[in-house]
């Protein structure tokens, strides 16, 4: 991570724009090259505003402010006639105080750097982390960051602290507008001062602007919770992640007792509307994780990937759907040693809450009330859970097919919708990191997943799936079984079958119970491998792969559809969708 004081302006000479009538037209060239710019300098800055000087027609220039929501201009400028713009905004912009520096940054003094580095160095495990091994490296990186803690034992009461971070971050959005999340390794500075005997935890800090129209994550995070202690049900046990605070700093209440801040500086100004206006917040995890797609045998994913199911289902029981199951938010525990489980589930920004969930949720503020959270209206839940979220490639084929703009209704997204989810991703793991003999071979997962409708999720089922790895393995077997689950709630029917209500050809929704029950069974056989690890992962690219013509013709294809305007986004690994 850079210094947050890194430069946040950029002069841009526009070849392919020009203004007409007061209004400035931009070619796609241009508009791609001021995004590019902007998302540059956001990504190498902790700023929450970044400036743009771009320059056409020789003599004409724009200034352009960017945020999180969006960005304004301001009308056109003859430099070169106009001199005094130009100066007089450089000197506002490196005046100190500007408001684009992010203040709830700071650079922490050498002395608690060195105190830090020995620290991590006396960890069991972190002591000898390979991102955490050259000290000049560590202290580059290490910044102090305000965030929020609860207090021990009083629920739901926090303090704001100093972060700091430990090493480069664990992951960065690199889109322009929206959440932008980065995620740190932190420790809280005063933990650095206990006892020699007592180990320093070790938590994940997301860092994310979240729109007004969305729930606050902490609030699907405490339901869980709540529910959780109200059943005896040992959440440290399960691996499952918890929220140990949360902090919105555009929240003038948040300042109290700390260091005060300027709240403006951290919501947007330039969204299309209020609901689109961003809100700069930190929340508080444990635990660490890592990557699923390296593991030293498959059934260590698999494991992951059970454990995970459990936990949707428990946030279900809570009144919380996740909508967002991904290999980005199913994860090994970083530190080995504090994993009572494979795989935790984690990343609740796309989550909602079921109708039950609602009244839960509603019930939990009365019993513990607090100005920043505001009750949830089944309505508007229900609007959201119809919306379309998550990340392309393991979305759930009835979500896919309610895009269609020929459907009068879409479903609301539940729990059935998740367990597919998590098969996708099974199925996208085998065909991207382990041996398999699918008749694509190393274009199988781009042919499966990466279309653009259901096509490629369907024709999967025409497949022999228990040979795409080998017949009679355990992995060959849970393939089949739970592909069978899934089958029944996407399989298509024929015009003739609506028409008669064929009862054999109707959908059946998943259910959970034998879905895990079948999921446990297989984990349980013998016979699964002990050296398989992992072959480097292929990346999923939006659009699909066609095979050859003389392929295709011997392959029956099911119809498919576009979703209108989902193009694609080449500087992203995946397309990710959320079209409200």
């Amino acid at each position: 991570m850079s210094d947050f004081s890194v430069a946040v302006l950029s002069a841009e000479w526009l070849t392919k724009a020009e203004e007409q009538r007061g209004e400035l037209l931009l070619s796609d060239e241009a508009s791609a090259q001021l995004s590019k710019s902007a998302r540059r300098l956001f990504l190498s800055s902790n700023r929450t505003r970044i400036y743009l000087i771009a320059v056409y027609c020789l003599d004409r220039a724009r200034i352009f402010c960017f945020d999180r929501g969006g960005f304004i201009a301001t009308e056109e400028i003859n430099w070169l006639s106009a001199t005094e713009h130009i100066p007089r905004f450089f000197w506002r912009l490196y005046n100190p105080g500007s408001a684009s520096v992010d203040d709830t940054i700071t650079i922490p003094p050498d002395s608690v750097k060195q105190r830090l580095w020995a620290a991590v160095q006396a960890h069991k495990f972190y002591g000898s982390h390979k991102d955490l091994q050259d000290e000049a490296a560590f202290m580059k990186h290490c910044v102090g960051i305000l965030a929020a803690r609860r207090r021990p034992g009083q629920q739901y009461q926090q303090d704001v602290v100093q972060r700091l971070t430990v090493g480069p971050p664990l992951w960065i959005n690199h889109g322009l507008f929206g959440r932008a999340t980065r995620v740190y390794r932190v420790v809280v500075e005063a933990d650095l001062d206990t006892d020699a005997g007592v180990p320093l935890t070790f938590y994940a800090l997301k860092d994310a602007w979240r729109e007004s129209r969305r729930r606050p994550e902490v609030d699907l995070y405490d339901l869980i919770e709540h529910h959780c202690t109200k059943n005896q049900i040992d959440m440290e046990k399960l691996g499952m992640a918890r929220c140990h605070g949360s902090l919105d700093l555009s929240d003038p209440d948040s300042t109290l007792g700390a260091v005060p801040w300027d709240t403006q500086r951290h919501v947007t100004m330039f969204g299309q509307d209020e609901a689109h206006q961003c809100h700069h917040t930190r929340t508080l995890l444990t635990p660490l994780g890592c990557s699923i797609e390296v593991f030293p045998r498959t059934k260590n994913l698999v494991t992951a990937l059970y454990n995970s199911a459990k936990q949707l289902i428990i946030a279900w029981q809570a009144g919380v759907t996740h909508r967002h199951v991904s290999d980005g938010n199913i994860m090994f525990f970083e530190d080995p040693s504090l994993a009572n489980v494979l795989g935790f589930l984690c990343d609740y920004d796309c989550a909602e809450f079921t109708e039950e969930g609602v009244d839960a949720f509603n019930m939990f503020i009365k019993q513990h009330p607090h100005p920043a959270r505001r009750p949830a209206s089944w309505e508007e839940t229900k609007k959201s859970l119809k919306s379309f979220t998550g990340t392309f490639e393991f979305m759930a084929v009835e979500i896919l097919e309610a895009q269609n703009p020929n459907l009068k209704d879409h479903p609301c997204h539940e729990l059935r919708h998740d367990l597919e989810s998590t098969y996708w991703l099974l199925v996208s793991i085998v065909l991207r990191n382990t041996k398999h003999s699918h008749s694509l071979r190393q274009h199988a997962c781009q042919h499966v997943l990466g279309q653009s409708g259901t096509s490629g999720k369907l024709e999967w089922f025409q497949d022999d799936i228990e040979t795409t790895v080998p017949a009679g393995s355990p992995l060959s077997r849970l393939l089949f079984v739970l592909g069978e689950h899934v089958y029944s709630q996407v399989k298509k029917r024929s015009a003739y079958d609506k028409q008669k209500d064929n009862p054999n050809t109707r959908r059946v929704p998943i259910d959970h119970e034998k879905f895990m029950a079948d999921f446990a069974e297989c984990l349980a056989a013998s016979g699964w491998a002990e050296d398989d690890a992992p072959l480097e992962s292929r990346p999923v690219l939006p659009g699909g792969w066609q095979a050859p013509v003389s392929e295709r013709e011997s392959r029956s294809r099911s119809e498919s559809w576009s979703v209108p305007g989902a193009a694609a986004d080449n500087n992203s690994k995946r397309r990710r969708l959320d079209l409200q």
